[in-house]
């Protein structure tokens, strides 16, 4: 029995030496998410004052809820002759693209069993655009069906590309963060991606990554090859191929866009099943090119090594948490076959699940501090972060050794809580 508990050890060893260093170096970069935002930067003086703006958003069945997004689109703080809205009514059920029209939407209707998923219809979409208005835009925004918009989104984003960005990601929050737990750290989820990850990455000089919808990039980047990708998570995997290609991404705290969570666990678990299996997807379609611009660098007219890396670092990390876990079962099941001196000696190990559940807790406390938001209707969503966070280890563990599944759509009430959050992020 010691033998086993010997070589379960040595492979937890193992594993902990592979999956560390993708994990430090997130942790690293995530620090300068507790600094002040670096300065925006000031538009280029040959920038145009306006992007024309092509809005697309790749609905199915969502008739319950496209129309109060559209309606907050009509409502943009921006020139409504530089703005047109395009909805694909994808493989439609439902009376989407009707409720679409009746809300002054310009729409297409797909119909294609073959190729689902939404990275199929916004290519779709895209090429629809292009042809009926070859060249008349100069950036794309994109949106789901579910989202609202406030009213300073497209003006913020449009800075954004004016100053140099050649795609400005949004700044997500949970429109219904007070109907479950569930919904509640979706809510601090996205929160902490922001802080975290997007800005901390902004802060020493790194583009971060779009997380789905509430982005926009200039039409430029797709001329040619168009919108070019095969992945369940079509936006990693746009994010890294830009980058790669030399590309900037810069978050906007201030274009702030709401977005409808589930609020069933079991729903939460497919949906973030389904972008753990994106995540291992992507490392087939970008790991080359991500090689190839870290050998590369700036030299070889792409990404800066720092930049490949960071990319790399991201491409690996759903397979380092799942490794990370798989150390965590191998270093349990070595102590309880070890002898009793080794298990003294690592007793800490044992308390690691309380730590961290302690510290997932507190780390959500400091993100409702850091946007100076009220803790009583987020305290069930506090206390239960920790499982949101620990069901993701165990979600890309499986999706490592299953990488399969299939799109479903996630049906939307349009029913919205308690949004306990200006439209308006405090200044930091």
């Amino acid at each position: 029995m010691e033998y086993f508990g010997f070589a379960f050890l040595c492979i937890s060893f193992l594993l902990t030496i592979v999956s560390t260093p993708i994990l430090v170096w997130q942790f690293v970069v995530g620090v300068f998410g507790l600094f002040p935002d670096r300065k925006k930067a000031r538009p280029a003086p040959e920038a145009p004052p306006f992007h024309r703006f092509a809005v697309v958003v790749c609905a199915r069945n969502e008739e319950a809820v496209i129309g109060a997004l559209l309606d907050s689109l009509k409502a943009q703080d921006y020139p409504a002759e530089y703005m047109d809205v395009y909805v694909a009514a994808d493989n439609c059920s439902d009376d989407t693209a009707g409720e679409a029209r009746r809300h002054d939407a310009r729409v297409f209707e797909r119909v294609n069993r073959r190729q689902v998923g939404k990275g199929y219809a916004l290519r779709w979409l895209l090429e629809k655009i292009e042809a009926a208005r070859p060249g008349a835009y100069d950036a794309v925004a994109v949106f789901d069906a579910d989202n609202l918009v406030t009213p300073g989104f497209l003006r913020q984003v449009n800075e954004a590309l004016r100053a140099g960005a050649d795609v400005a990601k949004g700044n997500r929050y949970a429109a219904n963060p007070t109907d479950s737990w569930v919904s509640g750290g979706y809510a601090l989820y996205w929160r902490s991606m922001m802080h975290f990850f997007h800005r901390a990455r902004a802060n020493v000089g790194l583009s971060c990554f779009v997380d789905g919808t509430g982005f926009a990039f200039k039409t430029e980047l797709i001329r040619g090859e168009g919108w070019n990708t095969h992945s369940m998570v079509e936006d990693c995997e746009f994010s890294m191929q830009q980058i790669c290609r030399g590309k900037r991404i810069v978050p906007v705290s201030g274009a702030v866009y709401y977005d409808e969570q589930p609020v069933s666990f079991a729903v939460s678990l497919r949906q973030r099943f389904r972008w753990a299996v994106g995540c291992v997807q992507c490392v087939k379609y970008c790991f080359r090119d991500a090689c190839r611009a870290l050998v590369r660098g700036k030299a070889g007219g792409g990404a800066s090594r720092r930049e490949a890396l960071d990319v790399l670092c991201y491409l690996l990390l759903t397979p380092a948490v799942a490794l990370n876990l798989l150390s965590g079962f191998f270093s349990f099941f070595g102590l309880l076959l070890s002898p009793a001196w080794v298990v003294e000696a690592n007793a800490a190990l044992l308390l690691t699940p309380v730590s961290s559940w302690l510290m997932l807790s507190a780390g959500a406390l400091l993100l409702l501090f850091l946007d100076r938001q009220p803790l009583r209707p987020m305290l069930r969503a506090v206390l239960l972060f920790p499982l949101f966070i620990f069901s993701m280890s165990g979600i890309a563990l499986i999706a490592l050794l299953r990488p399969k599944t299939t799109w479903k759509p996630i049906a939307h009430t349009g029913r919205k809580g308690q949004i306990c959050t200006s439209t308006t992020p405090p200044a930091r």
